[in-house]
């Protein structure tokens, strides 16, 4: 039985249209769905094919006839779940901060070079970004604005991405927050909302970018990859072509960042494990 797009209540999916669905969602978003995802799935779906008059079927049929990329951006948001805060697996940042932000600095004025060059590989709606921002500029001081440390932010949702770009937060994105931090670097706008200030996002450059599908055609290696809470929604074989890939646009005694969450343990990989979620490319 094929699930009716009239009748919230009565929206199933039969195990055809969940077979069809996960493998579109795998092939277009990389992320798997086991069988136990089916009441998860469906909620995602339930308000987008009710206002489209759509069933599963008709939407999976859809969307591969979509020429435009907008059903793909659909689909995107519905799937993706993108709870974040600021400060989120603090013990990450302050590794950042001390041990290699002052390996980065010893390097550029060893070799003479200004370049700062980070990805923040599942950004979200920013908090992460802005995070590393902001230890840069506690690293570097009056120093920062004289670098080139522009920061890369990607993510495969345009939803959040447009939200990370208008740089507005609700307060319960603070909660592990220094109060310092945010009476200087934001400005509350209503009772419940902050905005970062412009300075700090200014050089923050927001992009889609699939991980799975996507191509690694960058121009420079990075010396940091965060990639954090991404790949718990991944395959095994899925993970290792991205941990893989992100391997290749490292630089030699490039970092990485995963989430705490996540482990490379059994995956084939050249990394050497730093600690817990934080791996470094040989030099």
């Amino acid at each position: 039985m094929e699930s009716n797009p009239t009748d919230l209540s009565a929206l199933v999916i039969s195990d055809k249209e969940f077979k069809m669905i996960s493998e579109l969602v795998l092939d277009k978003v990389g992320i798997h769905l086991a069988d136990n995802k089916r009441t998860l799935l469906v909620g995602r779906f339930r308000k987008y094919l009710l206002e489209n008059k759509l069933t599963f079927t008709e939407f999976h049929q859809k969307i591969l006839a979509d020429k435009t990329g907008n059903m793909q951006n659909d689909l995107t948001n519905m799937i993706t779940t993108n709870h974040t805060f600021f400060n989120r697996e603090a013990t990450h940042f302050a590794f950042f901060l001390k041990t290699v932000l002052p390996e980065i600095d010893l390097d550029m004025k060893q070799n003479k070079k200004s370049d700062i060059r980070i990805w923040c590989a599942a950004s979200s709606t920013g908090e992460e970004a802005i995070m590393i921002k902001l230890k840069m500029m506690e690293h570097f001081g009056v120093r920062y604005n004289s670098l080139n440390a522009g920061m890369l932010a990607t993510d495969i949702s345009t939803k959040v991405l447009n939200q990370a770009r208008s740089g507005i937060y609700l307060q319960d994105n603070f909660k592990d927050l220094d109060p310092k931090i945010i009476d200087k670097h934001f400005k509350k706008v209503s009772p419940e909302k902050y905005k970062v200030n412009d300075n700090i996002i200014a050089d923050i450059h927001y992009t889609i970018f699939n991980l799975v599908t996507g191509h690694y055609n960058f121009k420079q290696k990075f010396q940091v990859i965060f990639c954090r809470n991404v790949m718990i929604y991944f395959d095994s074989p899925t993970k290792e072509k991205v941990i893989n890939s992100l391997y290749n646009v490292l630089e030699p005694g490039g970092y990485l960042f995963i989430g705490h969450a996540e482990s490379l343990s059994r995956i084939k990989h050249s990394y050497l494990d730093i600690q817990p979620a934080v791996y470094r490319k040989p030099q």
